[in-house]
């Protein structure tokens, strides 16, 4: 019968079949002009359901018919639904048993010889149907139905994805074009356009505004740029010239203390004892070797100590003294000192002109120096000589400095500090040097030394050193002409720091002197010269580095405030090296 659960079932198929227009478990249509309906994925699981309730209907309804003494058949597994078919051969089949009017069954029926054969494809349908329905999808039965509103379209999709794709192709290109939308245009001319028009402006004025400030900013940008370069020069000088000026506290400060201490021994300040500390001299032995030759007194240990354990870093090759051993090495330092005896006068040894030059002292060999104490003059006093009047009062009481000059040389302060060259005192009456400068060569060489343009000693003392005269003499020498000069002028500085320069001594040697004048504060008599001698490798390596940055073309150079002794105030300049001077 045709009830209202019949109609249900009917339109519940229809939906399974026809595919739900939802979200859930179905796959989303992708949007377009044309909405398609969503593809059921679980479509076979209601299918199977529905078979399942089918078949258990059926089952239900032949066994009410076996109850009755109707026809039902004796096959459980897999009956399907007989309503409607067909054999092929024009023979109907309503699934119902035929029976005569005595109630018998006819030929051809349910129940009639042909029923197993029946049976049997109807069993065969049913498995193809099955199996057909769960490998598909049932896609032949999806029916896309576009949106019911306006300009909308059903399209019957195959089952090939390739179809579907092609007939979506199809329905975009029978859209109206966007570019004939009234509304398009209308956004495109009410906002679009102004506003694209607005950028155009405000561009064009912040263009013109940068344009006529951009040659200011850039007057002003040179200016700072050149400020800032000049200001970064002047930083890295000064950061050089106070690390110079820090370089130089050492010597400085040593120098002084060496200063006060010849000072109060030679004006009477000190208490002395009658002793005579030890002095040595090789300038006259060493005076006929050849210049760039070691002399042999210096291959005597015993006349020349040099302990390695003092560490001095230049000329004599030190040795080792295993009976006195490196503690009790220092002993063996002696002072030394160099002192011409042509031209003396005999009571009071000072030396004030060349006299004898060029009869004498024209080579090494024909110069003249003191060697014994007993032949000074003034050595008649002996024990009780003091301050400055002869030679050996000046030799005698500047012994005493020993306990001065070596803690200074030996004992430098800083952990990174260099020894010292040498320490000496120069006298102003006879040019007499005295002092010490560790294991080196300095007093054999100054028979050596000759007046000549090169050294301009000339130029500093005539009378004493004229031109060609050979033999060191002190005041001959361009640290102790300008300090004197510094010394005894009233605005000058008591202290004077010279450029690099090539040493007399060791002709390969470069390095810096600080002097200080030694003058009697009570008399106001200038007595002589405090001569420091120091390597100034901190400073040039300094200004040579590339630590501080500068230009490719920029040279960093250092300059003295007043010219030095040869008239120039270069200390440090391009191409400029410590070996090289």
């Amino acid at each position: 019968p045709n009830t209202e659960i019949s109609r249900l079932v009917s339109e519940f198929r229809f939906m399974i079949h026809g595919g739900f227009s939802a979200s859930g478990s179905s796959r989303v249509a992708t949007p377009a002009k044309v909405e398609l309906k969503n593809y059921l994925g679980w479509y076979n699981e209601f299918n199977h359901f529905y078979d399942l309730e089918q078949n258990n209907a059926m089952k239900k309804k032949k066994q009410i018919e076996n109850e009755n003494g109707t026809y039902t058949t004796n096959d459980d597994d897999d009956e399907e639904e007989l309503n409607g078919y067909h054999d092929g051969e024009g023979n109907g089949y309503s699934g119902k048993p035929t029976r005569d009017a005595k109630g018998k069954r006819e030929q051809g029926g349910a129940g009639s010889v042909h029923a197993p054969r029946i049976r049997k494809a109807l069993r065969n349908e049913a498995k193809q149907r099955r199996n057909s329905s769960n490998s598909s999808h049932s896609d032949e039965y999806l029916i896309h139905r576009v949106n019911k509103g306006r300009n909308t379209q059903v399209i019957t999709v195959g089952n090939s994805l390739e179809l579907q794709q092609q007939q979506l192709v199809t329905v975009h290109n029978s859209t109206k074009p966007v570019l004939t939308s009234r509304l398009f245009w209308w956004i495109i001319g009410v906002i679009v356009v102004p506003l694209l028009a607005t950028m155009a402006a405000i561009g064009t004025l912040v263009t013109l505004e940068i344009t006529n400030e951009l040659p200011s900013w850039l007057e002003i940008l040179e200016t700072e740029s050149v400020a800032l370069e000049r200001n970064a020069i002047l930083t890295a000088t000064t950061a050089r010239a106070s690390f110079a000026e820090a370089s130089m506290l050492e010597p400085i400060r040593d120098l002084h203390l060496l200063t006060r201490a010849a000072g109060w021994l030679l004006f009477g300040a000190f208490g002395r004892s009658e002793g005579f500390t030890y002095m040595k001299t090789v300038t006259e032995a060493c005076k006929t070797t050849p210049r760039g030759q070691v002399c042999p007194v210096y291959e005597d240990k015993s006349l020349a100590p040099c302990d390695c354990a003092w560490k001095d870093s230049f000329d004599q090759t030190c040795g080792v003294y295993p009976s006195i051993g490196p503690e009790n090495s220092r002993p063996l330092q002696v002072r030394s000192y160099a002192g011409q005896a042509h031209d003396a006068d005999p009571i009071t040894g000072d030396r004030l002109n060349a006299l004898g030059y060029p009869n004498i002292d024209y080579s090494p060999n024909t110069t003249a120096w003191w060697s014994n104490f007993d032949e000074m003059p003034g050595s008649y006093k002996g024990s009780s000589a003091s301050g400055y009047e002869t030679t050996y009062d000046r030799v005698r009481v500047s012994s005493a400095l020993a306990a001065i000059e070596f803690p200074i040389y030996n004992y430098p302060r800083g952990s990174k500090s260099q020894k010292h060259i040498g320490t000496f005192i120069a006298m102003e009456a006879d040019g007499m040097l005295m002092g010490w400068s560790g294991c080196s060569y300095t007093f054999a060489g100054f028979a050596n030394f000759q007046s000549n343009d090169r050294n301009g000693g000339y130029k500093f003392n005539p009378n004493v050193c004229p031109k060609g005269k050979h033999g060191y003499d002190a005041r001959c020498r361009g640290w102790y002409a300008k300090g004197k000069e510094k010394g005894l002028s009233p605005e000058g500085s008591a202290t004077l720091i010279t450029s690099p320069y090539l040493f007399q001594s060791v002709n390969t040697l470069v390095a810096t002197s600080a002097t200080s004048a030694l003058v009697d504060p009570i008399t106001g008599k200038y007595v002589g010269q405090a001569l420091l001698d120091f390597f100034p490798d901190g400073i040039i390596t300094t200004l040579e580095n590339d630590s501080i940055v500068q230009r490719k073309d920029a040279f960093p150079i250092l300059i003295t405030s007043e010219e030095e002794t040869l008239g120039g105030n270069v200390i440090v300049g391009p191409g400029y090296s410590v070996k090289s001077g």
